[in-house]
C-alpha cells in the first residue's frame, strides 16, 4: 500500500475515532455549532494530524485564503520558532503536500493543490478552524435551517479572487443576514455573497427545477450549519404563502437578489 493511501486511510479512522470519542456521533445539523469555538476547533485539528505544528501549518496553508506564506510570517501566524516549522515543513514538502519557493533570503511556502489528499485536507481545515468555522461563528443558528457554502470554494478550484458564495435557508430576512455578515468579508479575506431562502421558498423552487437551484445543488457543498439530509427533508416543505406580518420580498430569490453584508467602519 503506498504512503498517500495509507496516510488517507489512517486520517480517516482517526477522524472517525475523535467524532466517536466526542460522543458527535455523524456530526449532523446543529452539532456543528459546537466548533464554533476556536480553542475546540484546534483540538481537534490537532487530535487529528497527532501534531499541534502540523495542525498550525496545515491551517495557515490550506485555509480560505490559501496565500503563500514566507517562513517568518508562519511563525509569527502559529506563534512557534521559525525553527520548530522548519523542521515540519521539511516533512511537508519531502510528502509533496506543501511547495517551497526561494526568493532571494526568504521561503516561501504553499499547499500544493495537486496533490491527491489535498481537497481532504483542505476540507479538515475548512470545517474545523477556516472558513465554516469563521461563518458558524457569524451566523450563530437562530432563525437558520440549513446553511451551506457552494461554488469554487466548495468544489476546491477557487482562486485568489474567487467570491465566499454562501447558501442560508430559514425565516432570517436579508437584512437581518446581512447584519450578521457584518465585516466577515475583511476576517475571510473573500468577497462573501450570501443567498437568502424561506424553506417554502426552497421547497417550491426545486420542485420546479429551477436551473439555478439545480446547478448549486448538485455541486460540491461545504455545511456551515445542518447537513445533507436536512437539506434534503427542506425539499419536503410545504409550499405556503407568506404571512401578513412576513414582507414579500424581504426574502431575496437566490436568483435574483442576496444580501450585502454591511462592512464595518
Amino acid at each position: 500500500m503506498s504512503h498517500t493511501v495509507s496516510t488517507a486511510f489512517a486520517t480517516t479512522r482517526a477522524f472517525r475515532a475523535t467524532r466517536s470519542s466526542n460522543g458527535l456521533g455523524a456530526l449532523p445539523g446543529w452539532q456543528y455549532h459546537a466548533l464554533a469555538c476556536y480553542s475546540h476547533a484546534m483540538d481537534l485539528l490537532t487530535a487529528l494530524l497527532a501534531s499541534r505544528v502540523k495542525a498550525e501549518l496545515l491551517r495557515l496553508l490550506f485555509d480560505v485564503e490559501g496565500r503563500e506564506l514566507h517562513l517568518r510570517e508562519l511563525a509569527r501566524r502559529a506563534n512557534l520558532s521559525e525553527a520548530t516549522l522548519r523542521q515540519e515543513l521539511k516533512r511537508l514538502t519531502g510528502l509533496y503536500r506543501v511547495e517551497r519557493r526561494q526568493d532571494g533570503n526568504r521561503t516561501y511556502y504553499r499547499a500544493n493543490r495537486q496533490h491527491p489528499l489535498y481537497p481532504e485536507l483542505r476540507g479538515l481545515v475548512l470545517k474545523t478552524t477556516g472558513l465554516a468555522d469563521v461563518l458558524r461563528e457569524a451566523l450563530g443558528v437562530e432563525g437558520i435551517g440549513v446553511a451551506f457554502v457552494f461554488g469554487s470554494l466548495a468544489s476546491g478550484a477557487e482562486q485568489p479572487e474567487s467570491d465566499v458564495d454562501l447558501m442560508v435557508i430559514g425565516t432570517l430576512t436579508l437584512r437581518q443576514l446581512a447584519s450578521r455578515l457584518s465585516g466577515i468579508s475583511e476576517r475571510l479575506g473573500r468577497e462573501l455573497n450570501p443567498y437568502a431562502l424561506t424553506p417554502q421558498e426552497y421547497a417550491a423552487r426545486r420542485l420546479d427545477g429551477e436551473h439555478f437551484l439545480t446547478s448549486v445543488l448538485a455541486a460540491p457543498k461545504l455545511f456551515v450549519i445542518g447537513d445533507e439530509d436536512e437539506l434534503e427533508a427542506l425539499g419536503g416543505e410545504r409550499v405556503a404563502s407568506p404571512t401578513p406580518d412576513q414582507p414579500q420580498g424581504d426574502h431575496g430569490p437566490a436568483v435574483h437578489r442576496r444580501a450585502r453584508p454591511r462592512r464595518r467602519r
